[in-house]
């Protein structure tokens, strides 16, 4: 068996850029009002940039915080090891607009949704993902969330 996902303790960059960026941006615009005297723009950057300085930092600390209680799943007792062939039932486009993969694992079955932000496997056969039908696995879930992917060297 190869491992070929697993959960990590941090999210990828790519899922908190834009709220590192918003909790970066917050205070600059918000010293930036400090600095300005123009009252248009002064009532403008402080409204904004406060929201941005509370909002985007909370929904970090929800991200990491969420990121890292699903990556402590995977030692816990509701952990679920399920081994099958798998069989696809539906596919998402690469382009999405559809519900995710369908795919059946033995009588277990997982939607696994690409452009849903989650830290669970979210890998759709069309963009690259690793659960394709005919594939001998072993997957490890919490819920229907899957956090660890071992497929067969023989599929």
């Amino acid at each position: 068996m190869d491992l070929v996902y697993q959960i990590s303790l941090f999210p990828d960059f790519n899922v908190i850029k834009v709220t590192v960026l918003f909790s970066i941006l917050g205070p600059v615009v918000l010293a930036y009002a400090i600095k300005n005297k123009n009252s248009s723009r002064r009532v403008f950057a402080f409204f904004w940039g406060g929201i941005a300085t509370i909002v985007a930092p909370l929904m970090l600390i929800f991200v990491l915080l969420d990121h890292v209680n699903t990556y402590w799943l995977l030692g816990s007792e509701e952990l679920e090891i399920i081994n099958g062939k798998i069989e696809v039932l539906r596919t998402q486009p690469e382009g999405g607009h559809a519900p995710g993969d369908l795919i059946r694992i033995g009588t277990d079955e997982f939607e696994i949704d690409y452009y849903i932000t989650s830290p669970c496997y979210h890998q759709t056969i069309s963009n690259g993902g690793v659960l394709s039908s005919g594939k001998v696995v072993t997957i490890y879930v919490v819920d229907k969330c899957i956090l660890k992917i071992m497929v067969s060297t023989e599929s």
